[in-house]
Formats: C-alpha cells, sequence, structure tokens
C-alpha cells in the first residue's frame, strides 16, 4: 500500500514542478499568435469592424470598432504609414495571453500587445495596447 502511495505523490510532485518551470514554455507554444497577427492584419488594413468581431465579449465595451480606430489613427499619426508585422513572441500575466506583435510603421517599429483570456472566450481579444520598441529591443 505504502509504494502506490509514494509513487502517487512523486508523479504529483514532478507534475506541479513540471507546471511550475514550464509556465513560459507553455506560454510560447500555445498562445494564440494566428489571433492576434489576423487581428492586428484587419486594423491595418483599416478594418475596424471585422476587428471587433474578434473582441471578447467582457471587452465589447471598450474595443468598439470606434475605440480601435482611434487607437490605429493615434498609432499612423505618431509613426507614419503601416508597413507590416510579425510576432516577437508571447507571456502570460495572470489569466491573460499577451501576445507581442511588432509592427513597422514608416518612422519606427511598434510593439502591440493584444491579450487574450487564458480561461474564457478563447481567442477572443481582450484588450491591446502599444509602446514603441527601443533600438535595443529590435536585435
Amino acid at each position: 500500500m505504502k509504494k502506490p502511495l509514494v509513487l502517487l505523490a512523486t508523479v504529483a510532485l514532478a507534475v506541479c514542478a513540471s507546471a511550475q518551470m514550464g509556465h513560459s514554455g507553455y506560454a510560447l507554444a500555445n498562445a494564440p499568435y494566428s489571433e492576434a497577427t489576423d487581428f492586428v492584419d484587419r486594423l491595418g488594413a483599416g478594418s475596424f469592424g471585422r476587428a471587433a468581431e474578434n473582441v471578447a465579449d467582457s471587452a465589447r465595451d471598450t474595443l468598439k470598432a470606434e475605440s480601435l480606430e482611434t487607437f490605429w489613427i493615434a498609432l499612423l499619426e505618431r509613426y507614419g504609414q503601416y508597413q507590416g508585422n510579425e510576432i516577437l513572441g508571447a507571456d502570460i500575466d495572470g489569466d491573460q495571453w499577451r501576445v507581442h506583435v511588432k509592427c513597422s510603421f514608416q518612422k519606427a517599429k511598434v510593439d502591440v500587445v493584444v491579450s487574450f483570456n487564458t480561461i474564457q472566450e478563447l481567442g477572443k481579444v481582450t484588450g491591446i495596447t502599444a509602446r514603441k520598441l527601443k533600438e535595443s529591443e529590435l536585435h
């Protein structure tokens, strides 16, 4: 009877340790990359209504088509013409995926962070922020 309990306890500890150590690896492997790039592509194409269709119900009040247009126009006014994007990576903050999409504009590279809930409304955007990348972050 002791051997099965010891074996069960050992397996449980191994699983817990693995989960703790592999948390960031899990974020990288399972983040909604294509959903993030699709969302940013729609913003870049001026399809704000279509982009808003990808917003989670919980964020619909703040991420309406008009709000997304205002967000994107502000980036264009500040950094110039949009030229494309690529994935930088992802991380997890609490129950939120944060997918970092490097957007190239005429005057700067910008980290557009598209957030998703890891538990509810999978694949639906819950937030978006942006910050200019520093020269040291571009390499």
